[in-house]
């Protein structure tokens, strides 16, 4: 499923969507047995965190990749969209898990290899691996003040 900019991250009339808990049934890659996350505000425009109900320290950053990645865009493989239960682009929510740098001036990069779908609907997320080129640790420039 061709998935054009942007079916990203909740909109702000998705804001009930916020915190309402999010299985993934296959975990997320090297994290196999972490299966229940809720997604929260990040208080930044297009930035999430994704947090593990089961393995409290575990969270990611997300960030919606079609506001910080030029042209992005994506194919949602049909049995990852039919795992989901995505019946409609507008159904899934397609996140990036982002690498925030330690240290002024080191790059902020974005797993887009491996994104993240997410059909608030449902409840349901999975990572999935594109079979294309994008990066593990593609470069972008976030759309904040004072980082």
């Amino acid at each position: 499923m061709r998935l054009p900019s942007p079916p990203s991250g909740p909109s702000g009339d998705d804001d009930e969507l916020i915190g309402q808990p999010i299985r993934f049934p296959r975990g997320l890659l090297g994290f196999p047995d972490a299966r229940l996350y809720t997604l929260e505000s990040a208080d930044v425009p297009g930035f999430y965190w994704l947090r593990s109900t089961e393995h409290a320290p575990l969270a990611f950053v997300l960030v919606d990749p079609f506001q910080v990645i030029e042209d992005y865009s994506v194919d949602l493989p049909t049995q990852d969209a039919d795992a989901l239960g995505v019946k409609e682009p507008s159904d899934v929510a397609v996140l990036a898990i982002a690498t925030v740098p330690r240290e002024a001036g080191e790059r902020w990069t974005a797993n887009l290899q491996g994104p993240v779908a997410i059909n608030f609907k449902a409840g349901l997320g999975l990572q999935f691996v594109r079979g294309d080129a994008a990066g593990v640790r593609t470069p972008f420039r976030p759309h904040l003040t004072g980082v």
